[in-house]
């Protein structure tokens, strides 16, 4: 089958104006499906624009839930997965995605109940009552394989995933060699074009589950389908194909008993390797901060850094940075483990270089993080992390440094982290991330979210390409977007391999009203400091810039009092292209 990195430009007319909601028809194995295909069309029937017009199953019982399948896997990978699922279940965010259910069109879709099927393909009679109905989508949840007939039944193609043996050999091997990504995918396939792949949502793995990965790309698989709808029923869908991808086969093959005993053997020594370590060692976050470096040589630069350690029983984090006068201030989460919360405090570097001791700039009841710094018209503004009070709150400086204004709720009843906000020609813009995640499964490093306001005081509309960007390894805020050379660079997390490994600086291409994208150019990882295990926060300022890392720190060992200044002159740059 042959793939098309174009199948975007040749789908549909350049200026084509849709009279009517996209029309989706849906083919089924049964009504009986698992979870995660119910979500899909559940969410479909949400849409405004987009119209479930006919569901045509195959009348058997058989479900395409993913318990029901690998019956041809062996007896010791299938007995391991079922030992998997009974003790992973309750421990994962989306345990019953696997759970079949049954679907009741809710807006009076059309049914077809046992439609004509032979081997290899529907009948002549079955596919012409399909095409009768005039689809736009035809979305492929069965175990129909993508036959050039189905493919020209709709007008922007068929939407179908790879064959379920295949997913559960790629998350086995995936699992055995340690990976962080799962890619999250949908083929889009058309008689005249062939077939591409949208990969569109990467997510952590996990490195002890299978069933958690499993229902981890089931659930998420609705991404990408909603990101293909929103592409066809966009006015510049045409121009845009930049997360299609060649289609390759599963290179893994359905691994044997030999395979699954000596996965289980890893899976036993990483177990035992980080109990051992977090029974001995625990993480302390600290900052570094240094004077900046112009921007045409800080690919280059390996200037010291100054470190600042929390006393025992503190970690101090996420820096931020600004310039009043001739000093610069220094705002981090310090965080104390005694009161399970922690306050936004700083430090002030005078023009001598000289840092003073840490400081409270502000205190709540509940936990604050992430102190943005923003400046606008004259006015400084701190924007923390609230999400313990399920808001965004806007802090005003009264008397900078450390006494500040509740000014309003930006967002309320929402759970968002690493909040960060943009002036940017005449628009006030706010990422953030984490919105669609509930608790206890909090999940906010895969999707951030935009939201766009004429003022600091809203409304704050939502961005039609919400989520903006689906990608652990570049999601999460790390820091203020910042201005280099005429281009906005905003500081993202990768925390693909564990939360906060890494940070990635990405160049905006374009941020307007009705689009966004992005392109990482820079990685900032956490090696540039022997036995730093993460850094997830990078800013500067004129004169200095900021990060923080977190090393690992004896239990045993009674801490240090006070903070404390130590330098340290990285092994190598900081900055390293992408």
């Amino acid at each position: 089958m042959v793939a098309s990195a174009h199948i975007l430009d040749s789908l549909a007319p350049v200026c084509f104006v849709r009279p009517q909601p996209l029309r989706v028809g849906v083919l089924l194995n049964s009504l009986l499906i698992p979870h995660w295909a119910h979500h899909i069309l559940e969410e479909i029937e949400q849409l405004n624009d987009v119209e479930i017009i006919v569901i045509a199953t195959l009348g058997n019982s058989k479900s395409t839930s993913l318990r029901s399948e690998h019956r041809n896997a062996p007896s010791l990978l299938r007995v391991w997965r079922d030992m998997d699922i009974k003790f992973f279940c309750r421990r994962s965010a989306h345990h019953d995605a696997l759970t079949t259910m049954r679907f009741t069109p809710a807006n009076g879709a059309v049914i077809l109940p046992q439609v004509s099927w032979v081997e290899g393909g529907y009948t002549a009679q079955t596919l012409a009552e399909l095409r009768s109905m005039q689809l736009d989508i035809l979305l492929n949840l069965s175990s129909t394989e993508p036959t050039r007939e189905l493919q020209a039944i709709a007008r922007h193609g068929m939407l179908w995933f790879g064959d379920e043996e295949n997913l559960l050999a790629d998350l086995f091997w995936l699992l055995y060699e340690k990976g962080s990504v799962l890619r999250n995918t949908v083929n889009i396939s058309s008689s005249d074009n062939g077939t591409g792949t949208l990969a569109v949502c990467y997510s952590a793995a996990d490195k002890y589950s299978l069933f958690r990965n499993l229902t981890e790309s089931c659930w998420r698989r609705w991404e990408p389908v909603h990101r293909w709808l929103n592409e066809v029923t966009s006015e510049n869908h045409h121009r845009r194909c930049d997360g299609m991808i060649t289609l390759a086969g599963s290179s893994h093959n359905i691994p044997g008993n030999f395979e699954c005993i000596r996965l289980l053997l890893r899976l036993l020594g990483r177990l035992v390797h980080d109990k051992c370590i977090a029974l001995v060692e625990r993480e302390e976050w600290f900052i570094a901060f240094r004077k900046s470096i112009p921007m045409s040589s800080s690919m280059f630069g390996n200037a010291e850094f100054t470190l600042l350690h929390p006393p025992s029983g503190h970690f101090y984090a996420d820096p931020f940075v600004i310039d009043k006068a001739d000093r610069t201030y220094v705002f981090f989460e310090d965080y104390n483990y005694s009161a399970h919360k922690a306050v936004i405090s700083f430090v002030t570097i005078d023009p001598e270089g000289e840092c003073s001791a840490p400081d409270v700039a502000l205190a709540e009841n509940y936990h604050l993080a992430y102190p943005c710094l923003f400046e606008t018209n004259g006015q400084t503004y701190l924007l923390p992390e609230t999400k313990n009070q399920k808001t965004i709150q806007l802090y005003r400086a009264v008397q900078f440094p450390n006494k500040w204004e509740l000014v309003s709720a930006l967002q309320e009843n929402i759970s968002a982290v690493d909040s960060t906000l943009l002036h940017h020609r005449g628009k006030f813009w706010l990422f953030t991330s984490g919105l669609n995640s509930q608790d206890p499964w909090f999940n906010g490093d895969s999707e951030l979210f935009l939201f766009c306001a004429d003022s600091l005081e809203g409304p704050w509309e939502p961005h039609p390409k919400n989520p903006i960007v689906t990608d652990v390894r570049k999601c999460r805020g790390a820091g203020q977007i910042q201005n280099w050379n005429g281009q906005l660079i905003r500081p993202a997390q990768d925390c693909s391999s564990l939360y906060g490994h890494a940070v990635v600086l990405n160049r905006i291409d374009l941020l307007s009203e009705n689009d966004y994208h992005e392109t990482p150019i820079v990685k900032i990882s956490p090696d540039w400091l022997p036995g730093n295990r993460g850094t997830h926060t990078f800013n500067r300022s004129q004169a200095y810039e900021v990060l923080d890392g977190r090393i690992l720190v004896n239990r045993l060992r009674n801490g240090h009092a006070t903070h404390r200044f130590e330098t340290a002159t990285p092994l190598h740059p900081i900055y390293k292209r992408v």
